[in-house]
């Protein structure tokens, strides 16, 4: 995993923007050492949120790389100050990533406060004349401005895990979309509150870092081998296959097949008396299904999905109808349909 800072200016797109969007495209870098540094992201990489050409400029909170090698759209619309004529989509001069919100710090690391810890060689943020808006920093550093936010030095366990002792997870009682028309049937959430400080925790990592935590609810995402758009046919089957161990392996809460990639929110159910279904034999069951009826309704030949999977645990009930309402609305922001409830393959437990 590699740290990195990257700039925004607040009043264009701020911490608090991204903590209401929870991810977002990180568009309009046209500086080519830059953008070299985005390319050299991986998933699950770590990067801090800079508030730049405000005062006072500083770190302000955490984000992560959820996505990688993303063509910048800004590029090609011309209605756009970051237009590029000369880069087209087959062969794109910006690439960029998606982030997805961490933490916001409770104060912010002023650039002076940066400079009286760090050398120039340290941190390039306070190299005078630097204007670069993404620049990569060390595990060293990370750890220390880490510590100045008031944040854990592991930042990738999950601050509901870190903090397992208290009952942060709590969950149920109340609506938890009031305001749509298909309202959540908080009663078939019945298991939660979880019980965080009895629960059993699980720590795995491949090129992402995944905690498994019993009884805990899911947000997860998972993509396509190279952006493969599935056909609504073969959507339909990756709908299918999610739908299929529900109420058996897992509850679901809410779910939408898009055309290259898959959200959905789950609480693995009990598999023995002393265990749970894990996160990897359900979506193994879902991608292994899926891969295999695909190539019988789309024409394609090879991988289906990428290995990996982004996987978040739910803090608590305001994540959770975040999340919700995130899926609900994944649709609608791709401009497949007007409302989320036109969209044939997106799911939400009803009452």
């Amino acid at each position: 995993m590699n740290y990195w800072l990257m700039k925004s200016e607040p009043d264009v797109y701020s911490i608090a923007d991204l903590k209401r969007d929870r991810t977002s495209i990180w568009d309009g870098v046209r500086n080519y050492q830059a953008r070299n540094f985005l390319r050299e992201m991986s998933p699950g990489d770590l990067a801090f949120f800079y508030h730049s050409n405000t005062q006072p400029p500083g770190i302000v909170g955490l984000m992560r790389v959820v996505e990688t090698g993303i063509a910048d759209p800004t590029q090609f619309d011309q209605n756009s100050k970051y237009y590029d004529a000369k880069s087209s989509k087959d062969d794109p001069r910006w690439q960029t990533v998606v982030v997805e919100f961490v933490d916001e710090f409770p104060n912010l690391i002023s650039l002076e406060a940066l400079k009286q810890k760090f050398s120039e060689d340290e941190l390039l943020v306070v190299r005078k004349g630097n204007r670069l808006s993404v620049m990569p920093i060390s595990e060293e550093v990370a750890k220390k401005v880490l510590i100045l936010g008031g944040q854990d030095a592991h930042p990738t366990k999950d601050r509901a895990v870190v903090e397992q002792a208290s009952s942060l997870l709590i969950l149920g009682g109340q609506d938890a979309h009031p305001t749509g028309k298909n309202q959540l049937a908080v009663e078939q959430a019945s298991s939660l509150p979880l019980k965080l400080r009895k629960s059993k925790l699980k720590i795995s990592q491949r090129k992402l870092p995944h905690w498994e935590l019993e009884e805990a609810v899911y947000f997860i995402t998972f993509n396509t081998w190279e952006k493969l758009e599935l056909t609504p046919e073969a959507r339909q089957v990756v709908f299918n296959s999610c739908k299929f161990f529900d109420k058996q392996r897992y509850q679901l809460f809410c779910l939408v097949v898009m055309p290259d990639h898959v959200h959905i929110l789950i609480q693995p159910l009990r598999k023995f008396d002393d265990e749970f279904w894990s996160l990897s034999n359900i979506l193994h069951s879902i991608k292994s299904y899926s891969s295999k009826e695909i190539p019988k309704v789309m024409k394609h030949i090879g991988t289906i999905w990428q290995d990996e999977r982004y996987d978040r645990i739910v803090r608590d009930e305001r994540e959770f109808k975040e999340f919700w309402e995130y899926i609900r609305q994944n649709p609608v922001k791709a401009g497949l349909s007007n409302t989320p409830e036109e969209y044939h393959f997106l799911w939400q437990i009803s009452q």
